[in-house]
């Protein structure tokens, strides 16, 4: 989910009289309906409830605005204002979901699950914590993880378990951690009856140093060098980075590149964006004119890779490597730019200042130029400025 970030005291805002003429798939809105939204998340979090419920429900019902109806879910949900009202909850975050708002995914996957405001469906819980866990919300991917390990709404799969438990991890949830550590024996176990996904898992709480594990590369190599003899893909991966940065081995580009292929070769999108990356580098023997690039940045891409996004998008937008596609680069830059890739934001805000391949917008441009700011690019800054001095 984007962020949407508090227009700093020193930009000063001429265009907020402007009104943004967006696609269907577009995050922005006017700048004059974005300020508002600041001010009345101000008051929420003041809680002077009902004055931004007021601001909420203008922009939910004008703009289709998620993150306004996100808080009036939550204001009826928590009872801000009288008693707790489930079934208006409902109504609102199950709008805010279906614009791809994770916390609100997450938020109104608890209400199924309970069934509050409406009727209970375990199965369908799950099938929104998959589309918020997927948009990188970290309480969802513990959520979900918890479902896989017991078999609760969807089939017991202690391997995506486990993983989505330590990309949670990654984030900093505790509760991941935690988790983690009762997986643990489950995996010792399976590990010695010799199971290649259960290898991976425990080499990467090895590298990662979680459930009582310290990091340990040399510990973390082995694991993951059994299992991705068994043709585990992950692990492969994982085989490619320790050679890529050198880590318990002797740093090579060409081990590095003959793991990464392994692993693309079975779809691990990661793997395809640092292979294609490599080729681009010509690294480990690598050529820069290889027809692979683009198909791996592709498929990468097509797997929600936020850098091959942003990455390919770019290529269609100058011609390199590729023939020119405005409309694609728009596209894949749009991808990344709602992963808050600032590099994409600041292109796209670009793309409306010069009317590149799109209706020239000053609004619009200040927007984008707005969040790439925020998620810190820096050229963001002197272009947002020139463009409110227009």
């Amino acid at each position: 989910m984007l962020r949407y970030p508090q227009i700093l005291k020193v930009i000063l805002i001429v265009v907020s009289s402007l009104t943004i003429t967006l696609a269907s798939n577009s995050f922005a809105i006017p700048i004059a309906a974005y300020n508002q939204y600041k001010l009345a998340l101000k008051d929420f979090k003041a809680k002077n409830y009902k004055k931004a419920q007021t601001a909420f429900m203008k922009l939910a019902n004008e703009q289709s605005y998620a993150p306004a109806m996100l808080k009036l879910g939550v204001i009826e949900q928590k009872g801000h204002i009288s008693k707790p009202n489930y079934t208006k909850a409902r109504f609102w975050l199950k709008r805010a979901s279906e614009l791809d708002n994770p916390d609100a995914q997450y938020h109104y996957a608890k209400m199924l699950e309970r069934g509050l405001g409406g009727a209970k469906s375990i199965e369908e819980a799950a099938k929104w914590r998959k589309r918020s866990a997927k948009l990188g919300h970290k309480v969802s991917q513990y959520d979900l993880g918890v479902m896989y390990f017991y078999g609760k709404g969807v089939e017991q799969n202690i391997e995506e378990a486990a993983a989505l438990l330590i990309r949670s991890a990654d984030k900093g949830y505790k509760y991941s951690k935690s988790r983690l550590f009762t997986m643990k024996r489950l995996l010792v176990a399976k590990q010695k009856q010799g199971d290649p996904i259960a290898h991976y898992l425990l080499g990467t709480l090895n590298r990662k140093g979680y459930a009582g594990f310290r990091p340990n590369d040399a510990d973390a190599f082995k694991l993951f060098n059994f299992a991705a003899e068994k043709k585990v893909a992950r692990a492969q991966y994982e085989i490619a980075q320790l050679y890529f940065y050198g880590r318990h081995v002797k740093k090579s580009y060409a081990k590095a590149a003959e793991y990464y292929k392994l692993a693309a070769d079975q779809g691990h999108v990661y793997a395809m964006k640092k292979l294609a990356v490599m080729h681009l580098n010509r690294q480990g023997g690598l050529s820069d004119k290889s027809p692979d690039i683009v198909p791996l940045l592709e498929k990468s891409a097509a797997g929600a890779h936020q850098f091959s996004q942003r990455k390919l998008g770019y290529m269609y937008l100058v011609g390199d490597v590729v023939k020119q596609d405005v409309k694609k680069a728009y596209e894949l830059l749009m991808a990344a730019a709602k992963q808050n890739d600032a590099f994409a934001q600041r292109t796209i805000g670009q793309m409306y200042e010069k009317g590149n391949g799109v209706t020239k917008d000053l609004g619009e441009a200040a927007y984008w130029y707005t969040l790439a700011l925020e998620n810190g690019d820096k050229d963001a800054k002197e272009l947002l400025e020139s463009v409110n001095k227009r």
